[in-house]
């Protein structure tokens, strides 16, 4: 789009990420890189930081790529993000208790980078599995890596939740269509529905699909009773665990059951005498 106004536009090469709804981005410079990646789109690409623009313009920015010595099999991705700079037309004013809506523009342009001929496949890999929250919303999440230097297409996850030892599912969740760039991990999320964390012990049990390709992704995980309290305090929308009511409920029932089979076991003893 053609600007009517002079503007500075800021320019970044960012290396490709995966984020936690399973969709490739370009635009998080600060988000830390997986510890399988080798060639670092960042690293490699040397781009001006800023391009100014006359009004009704438009500019060629060159990007310089300073490849490794060593030739590398499989994708380096990437993105180039261009953003308006801030500045007095376009900057938030500081009012109380007021909305604002500022319109800044911002475009991307992703880059591949290939080398050889040389075909590299996706590997998933589950490295953790930990109490969290998305959006104040108690979560399980299962950070799921892809090791190689692949980009991930169509992938299908499904997950459930269970007791350390036990067969019922507590908690599950399938999602499709999920993408990852080529050595980055994300979080995958499986919700509780509003439930609070319990202190114990469990297990994750999950299958990653890619076509035909299969993963088996379980591990077990524990919730310690100090983060649980924590999460569950800090949470949006919780049901309440009324399981100490059906405990209390229960008790006074059997006890008014003896209680009441005594005293028929008495009345019946003391006829048996008068007789």
């Amino acid at each position: 789009m053609i600007q009517k106004k002079d503007v500075t536009v800021e320019i970044q090469a960012n290396t490709a990420i995966t984020n936690d709804n399973g969709v490739v981005e370009y635009n998080s410079p600060d988000r830390k890189k997986d510890p399988s990646l080798k060639v670092n789109f960042k690293d490699i690409a040397n781009v001006q930081k800023e391009a100014k623009l006359k009004a009704g313009t438009s500019q060629k920015v060159k990007v310089h790529l300073k490849m490794p010595d060593q030739l590398f099999n499989g994708v380096v991705l990437g993105g180039l993000y261009f953003t308006e700079k801030e500045d007095e037309s376009n900057k938030p004013k500081e009012k109380k208790n007021e909305n604002q809506i500022i319109n800044r523009y911002a475009y991307t342009i992703g880059v591949q980078l290939t080398e050889t001929d040389k075909q590299v496949k996706p590997n998933l890999v589950l490295n953790s599995v930990k109490p969290a929250q998305i959006n104040f919303r108690n979560a399980i999440n299962a950070n799921i890596q892809n090791n190689q230097a692949a980009i991930v297409k169509d992938m299908t996850i499904e997950a459930k939740i269970y007791k350390k030892g036990g067969s019922d599912v507590l908690y599950e969740s399938t999602q499709k269509n999920l993408r990852m760039a080529p050595n980055s991990n994300f979080n995958f999320g499986v919700g509780l529905n509003n439930k609070p964390f319990k202190p114990g012990k469990y297990e994750f049990k999950g299958v990653a699909k890619i076509g035909d390709k299969k993963w088996i992704l379980n591990k077990e995980f524990t919730i310690q009773d100090k983060e649980a309290k924590d999460f569950n305090n800090k949470a949006v929308q919780l049901e309440k665990d009324h399981t100490w009511i059906y405990i209390l409920v229960g008790a006074v029932v059997i006890v008014l059951l003896l209680a009441i089979i005594s005293y028929l076991i008495y009345r019946l003893k003391h006829k048996s005498k008068d007789k």
